[in-house]
């Protein structure tokens, strides 16, 4: 079949004191995960760079080939662990918000500290809104990869709107913020 995918099984255990971080972030734009240590990935995006540094480490790293034939089978877990990792980036989204909310509702008009927190609060949110962006990005590479993109496209859709629907919250907030920060440097409440 011409739409078969050749994909391989990379499963690692990483013991402590090696100083390898966990590679998931490296790893979502190549495949996608089906366990904390075990993602499925196709032949031509295998990380042999990952690999390798990870087992000069001491980290045992080993990658079983697929038959052709399970296809369906991929998809269907690709479908599945995608699906997870768009809602897994809507709510680390929703929580991310949640706590901007938190500190904007809590922040005092004492000089210093409205500043330190508008300027930390830009910060967390910026940081925020990127790290959803690339994971989202990086989730749509794995579903191009594996040719699922259709099958999850709404879901994409939905997490896009929403991600821009927070960052507009996201940014009222901070303009707030930042307001607080102007008439406190003023000596105005």
């Amino acid at each position: 079949m011409e739409n078969d995918i050749k994909a391989i099984l990379l499963v690692y255990d990483i013991p402590q004191g090696t100083g390898i971080a966990n590679p998931s972030y490296i790893l979502r734009g190549y495949g996608f995960r089906i366990n904390l240590s075990a993602w499925i990935i196709p032949q031509s995006k295998i990380p042999y760079f990952l690999i390798e540094r990870m087992r000069a480490k001491g980290c045992s790293v080993e990658t079983v080939r697929f038959d052709e034939r399970d296809t369906n089978q991929i998809r269907a877990l690709g479908r599945s662990a995608l699906t997870g990792e768009i809602k897994r980036i809507r709510r680390s989204l929703d929580e991310s918000v949640t706590k901007l909310q938190a500190k904007v509702a809590n922040m005092d008009v004492d000089g210093e500290r409205v500043l330190y927190y508008s300027e930390g609060a830009r910060d967390y949110a910026e940081a925020s809104l990127r790290r959803a962006k690339v994971a989202l990005r990086k989730a749509e590479e794995a579903s191009l990869a594996f040719d699922i993109t259709a099958d999850v496209k709404d879901l994409f859709e939905s997490v896009q709107e929403h991600l821009k629907a927070k960052s507009e919250i996201i940014f009222g907030h901070l303009a707030r913020m930042e307001e607080k920060n102007m008439f406190a440097r003023f000596g105005v409440s």
